[in-house]
C-alpha cells in the first residue's frame, strides 16, 4: 500500500495525456483519498500513503458560450417537438446529458412542480430536488403518459437490446436524448442560422446548461439561490466556471465611468462621484438595471414568475 503514490502519479499523468481534464483527474484523486481516510479512520492504515502526491491544473480547458434568448428562441422555432422538449428541459434545469437520458415520468412532482433527482443520476450523488416551470412541467407529465420518449427509442433503435455507447436504451425515458447529441445541435444551431462563434466558447449540448446558469445569475435574487439551482457545491463554480460577464453590461459600466470622467454638455460630469448610486446586487449590478429573462415560448407560455420558483 504505501508504494502506491508512484503508480498513482503515473496512472494521472496517463489520463492526462489521454485528454481527460486536470478537474477529471483530481476527482478521481478526492475519491482515492476519501477511502485512504476511512482506512485511517478505522486503523486499516496508520498513514497517508499519497501526502506527497502533487495537486493538478483544474483550469477548465473547454471554455462555452452562453446563449441569448433570442438564440434560444430561434433553436426552439428550428428543431423537431421531441428535440424541443429536450431542449427546453435542458434551458430550464440546467440538467446534464446523461441526467436528462436518465429521467423517468415518476420523477415528476406536480406537487413541488419540480423532478426528484435521486441521487443514482446526480453527478454530486445527492437527492435533489430541481424545480421547473410550470407549464414545461404539464409538458412533460403530457409526454410520459403517452410514452412519447419510448416510441421514439423503439423506432430509432430497432433492435431494442442495441446499446447506446456502454448502456442500453431506458426502460421508461421520460425523454429521448440521442447518442450523438451535440451532432444533433449543431444540425439544429444551422438550421436556426445561430453562428457558433469559437472565439467567443463552444457551442455544445453542454453549452445549454452553461446558459441555464447564466439565465438564472441575471434573475436570482442572491448567489445563493443561484447556487442551490445550478446544484453546485460553491458559489465559486457556479460563478467563476459558469457566469459570462455580458458585453452590452461591460459597455454600458464603461460609458458610465467615462461620464464621470469627462466633460459633458460643458460641465464636468466628475461632479456626479459623491451622489448616491443605487444599491449594487452581489452580481455587481445595479438593481434596477438587472435583465428580465423571458423564458421559452411554449403552448400557454411560461410565467416569469415561475423561472425561479421560490419555497
Amino acid at each position: 500500500v504505501y508504494g502506491i503514490m508512484k503508480k498513482v502519479e503515473s496512472e494521472c499523468h496517463k489520463m492526462l495525456a489521454d485528454g481527460k481534464a486536470g478537474k477529471t483527474v483530481t476527482n478521481k484523486v478526492l475519491d482515492l483519498r476519501a477511502l485512504i481516510k476511512w482506512c485511517n479512520k478505522r486503523k486499516y492504515l496508520t498513514e497517508d500513503p499519497l501526502s506527497e502526491l502533487g495537486k493538478f491544473d483544474t483550469t477548465p480547458q473547454i471554455i462555452r458560450r452562453a446563449m441569448t434568448v433570442e438564440e434560444l428562441r430561434s433553436l426552439l422555432s428550428n428543431c423537431a417537438p421531441h428535440r424541443r422538449l429536450l431542449y427546453e428541459v435542458a434551458f430550464c434545469s440546467g440538467l446534464r446529458e446523461d441526467e436528462l437520458r436518465k429521467l423517468e415520468p415518476d420523477m415528476l412532482d406536480r406537487e413541488e412542480c419540480a423532478l426528484r433527482i435521486p441521487r443514482e443520476i446526480d453527478k454530486g450523488r445527492k437527492n435533489r430536488i430541481q424545480y421547473i416551470p410550470a407549464a414545461l412541467l404539464e409538458r412533460l407529465l403530457a409526454s410520459g403518459a403517452n410514452s412519447e420518449a419510448r416510441t421514439i427509442y423503439d423506432r430509432t433503435y430497432h433492435n431494442q437490446g442495441k446499446r447506446i455507447g456502454k448502456k442500453k436504451p431506458p426502460k421508461t425515458p421520460l425523454l429521448y436524448v440521442p447518442t450523438n447529441s451535440s451532432t444533433m445541435l449543431k444540425r439544429d444551431l444551422k438550421a436556426a442560422d445561430i453562428p457558433i462563434i469559437p472565439a467567443k466558447g463552444k457551442l455544445d449540448f453542454h453549452a445549454l446548461r452553461t446558459a441555464y446558469i447564466n439565465f438564472v445569475l441575471a434573475v436570482a435574487p442572491d448567489v445563493k439561490t443561484a447556487q442551490e439551482l445550478a446544484r453546485h457545491e460553491t458559489a465559486d463554480m457556479t460563478l467563476n466556471v459558469y457566469g459570462r460577464a455580458k458585453e452590452d453590461r461591460c459597455r454600458s459600466v464603461v460609458e458610465k465611468v467615462g461620464s464621470l470622467v469627462f466633460e459633458d454638455s460643458g460641465s464636468h460630469a466628475v461632479t456626479n462621484v459623491g451622489q448616491a448610486k443605487p444599491p449594487i446586487n452581489p452580481r455587481g449590478h445595479e438593481n434596477q438595471d438587472s435583465e428580465k429573462i423571458i423564458t421559452p415560448d411554449m403552448a400557454g407560455g411560461y410565467n416569469q414568475e415561475n423561472m425561479v420558483r421560490k419555497r
